[in-house]
């Protein structure tokens, strides 16, 4: 299992991915992609960084979501045929998100599985 530092991380990737470099071909954190990509490596980066850096990809994303309509994300991922807009990034993210939640639970849990 991953840590959660590295899971805040995987989540800023997927962010900065879906909702910044797909629609603006920007990438404000190459180093995000290159540490928290699907099947990457596995670490303990300190929290407060990968905490910065989805707080910042997550405000470069909100002018662009802000835009979407039902018509664009009807239209699919750009390069990407028949692939919702959103479709990858809610299921990647709700995984992750929940994934967080049960390690939050496992580590204060008096009643520890192990």
């Amino acid at each position: 299992m991953n840590s959660i530092s590295w899971n805040v991380g995987h989540l800023a990737w997927q962010e900065q991915q879906y909702f910044v470099t797909w629609p603006s071909a920007k990438r404000p954190f190459p180093d995000i992609d290159r540490e928290f990509v699907s099947d990457g490596p596995a670490s303990t980066p300190p929290l407060q960084r990968v905490l910065d850096a989805w707080r910042a990809i997550t405000a470069a994303a909100d002018p662009w979501l802000d835009t979407l309509t039902s018509t664009i994300i009807d239209s699919g991922i750009p390069g990407q045929r028949s692939i919702s807009i959103v479709a990858p990034a809610s299921a990647a993210s709700v995984i992750v998100a929940g994934g967080l939640a049960i390690l939050a639970q496992l580590v204060t849990s008096r009643r520890r599985p192990y």
